[in-house]
C-alpha cells in the first residue's frame, strides 16, 4: 500500500481529536469516502 495513505490516516485521526463535534461526522464520512474511492481506482493493488 501507499505510504501517503498511511500518513493521511494518521493525520485524519489526529485531526479528529481536535475538530469540533459537529464537524466530526461529515469529516469521517469524507475520509471513508475518499478511502473507498482510492481502493476503487487502485483495486489491482489491493486485490491481487
Amino acid at each position: 500500500m501507499n505510504k501517503t495513505l498511511y500518513m493521511t490516516c494518521i493525520i485524519s485521526v489526529t485531526l479528529g481529536l481536535y475538530i469540533p463535534r459537529f464537524i466530526q461526522f461529515p469529516v469521517t464520512l469524507l475520509i471513508i469516502g475518499s478511502f473507498a474511492t482510492y481502493v476503487g481506482f487502485n483495486h489491482k493493488e489491493f486485490f491481487k
